[in-house]
């Protein structure tokens, strides 16, 4: 991973992947944490202390997790849970984690960045009347190269790429695995971290994977909407509960629905404290998706029906909770969603 030549640590990373194929129990934990906190277990004696990763390996080792995740699939979902606690260590402050200087982003700092992108992007564009068609073609494929590339990473904000790197590998999981593996246990710390990303971080990388998860989050209420309507032979189990829905949904919850949609719809508008100094369109086009998925849920009373859900179980619980619902797994929930849709 240490190479500059990029079919090298390429390879590398590759490799990681299929090792986690061959001991996922093993390997998946140890690559979590080498990504999360930047420590990799020597596999020795108790008392060795880890081996301290440099920040590109990091990186490189999240964009593996990110690989394992995918390969993984459905199979990932015995893992799920401690995989997104380690996780969720990586998405912390850069002052919770002494070891990983703050950068201090100033108006100026933004405009530059964003200017600077935008250069990046246009490469030769201003003198592309003077070229000839075969010189066009080659600048119009330069240009989506580096438009599928995601855009240049600058110093100011490699730090953080590793928070980002993190809500990416959260947001790869949540659409892979069933709500009901992750929901009840995670479902409201995830509203609460997009919510707070969004509303406190300067940072794009940040930003952006924040507006991702977001996305996401919608579409697994959408995703277990479809599952209930589509496949009644299956509805009366479990895990055909809208648990994202009711998560958003729920009263007891601070961080809801509400709070979710308020910050979005900031973030489009840019009245948002930490977007007030310049404008990052990826942020905004991924906050726009999530809102018109979330529109769609509204309008075909998806989170009506999780609320009615939720509302009716809590009721039937005295010690009601999701974890409860899930336990109860009561009939009458499947009925109340199929008479409503």
């Amino acid at each position: 991973l240490k190479d500059s030549e990029s079919y090298v640590y390429l390879a590398g990373i590759q490799t990681l992947s299929v090792l986690a194929d061959v001991d996922p129990k093993y390997v998946i934990p140890i690559l979590a944490c080498a990504v999360s906190r930047g420590t990799l277990s020597r596999g020795g004696k108790s008392g060795d202390s880890p081996l301290l990763l440099e920040l590109d390996i990091q990186i490189k080792a999240a964009e593996s997790l990110l690989f394992v995740i995918k390969r993984r699939g459905s199979a990932l979902a015995q893992h799920a849970n401690g995989l997104i606690n380690e996780l969720l260590v990586g998405c912390q402050s850069r002052e919770e984690i002494p070891s990983r200087p703050n950068s201090n982003f100033t108006g100026q700092d933004m405009r530059e960045i964003q200017e600077q992108t935008l250069s990046y992007f246009e490469t030769a564009s201003d003198s592309v009347i003077n070229l000839q068609q075969d010189e066009k073609d080659e600048d119009l494929e330069e240009k989506m190269v580096r438009l599928k590339t995601g855009g240049p990473l600058f110093e100011t904000e490699e730090h953080f790429a590793i928070n980002s790197g993190c809500l990416l590998c959260l947001s790869e999981i949540i659409m892979t695995v069933p709500s009901n593996v992750f929901a009840p246990h995670h479902g409201s710390t995830l509203i609460k971290l997009c919510i707070e990303c969004l509303r406190l971080d300067k940072n794009r990388p940040v930003r952006r994977g924040a507006a991702l998860l977001a996305r996401e989050i919608y579409n697994v209420v959408l995703r277990d909407a479809h599952q209930i309507t589509e496949n009644r032979a299956a509805a009366a189990n479990k895990s055909s509960l809208p648990l994202m829905a009711m998560e958003l949904c729920s009263s007891s919850n601070t961080y809801n629905d509400t709070l979710l949609f308020a910050t979005l719809k900031n973030c489009v508008s840019g009245n948002d404290y930490a977007n007030s100094n310049y404008c990052d369109p990826a942020t905004l086009a991924r906050c726009q998706e999530a809102l018109t998925i979330r529109e769609f849920c509204v309008d075909e009373g998806f989170f009506m029906v999780a609320n009615l859900v939720s509302s009716s179980l809590l009721n039937s619980n005295s010690n009601g909770g999701v974890l409860d619902i899930i336990g109860n797994g009561d009939q009458f929930c499947t009925n109340l969603i199929h008479e409503l849709t």
